[in-house]
């Protein structure tokens, strides 16, 4: 029977590595979630802008805000006038973001 420790060594930095690779692949996932919400965000805050001037400016500000968020890679999930105020709300990548904005 072979009583020496050749080839331990080998076996646990495969572990490692594999332990290394499932730590950097969640958060490869976990910061594209984040970035995925900044952007809806960001997309959200220039469509409610975008809106709220088109409509102070006496255009369809839905219009407007849709238009801002599909050049901004970001889906219109919901755009409402109250009063003078704009809000919308936009998806990216399954993450949501809600943007208000009033009269300029």
């Amino acid at each position: 029977m072979w009583r020496d420790d050749r080839g331990h060594a080998t076996i646990l930095l495969v572990a490692m590595i594999a332990l290394l690779c499932s730590i950097l692949a969640g958060m490869a996932t976990l910061g594209s979630g984040i970035i995925a919400r900044h952007h809806a965000q960001l997309a959200a805050d220039m469509a409610a802008v975008a809106g709220a001037y088109g409509h102070s400016e006496g255009h369809d500000g839905c219009g407007v805000a849709a238009k801002v968020a599909q050049d901004n890679a970001a889906e219109l999930s919901s755009c409402t006038l109250h009063d003078a105020d704009i809000v919308v709300e936009t998806t990216v990548r399954g993450k949501e973001a809600t943007a208000r904005a009033g009269p300029l």
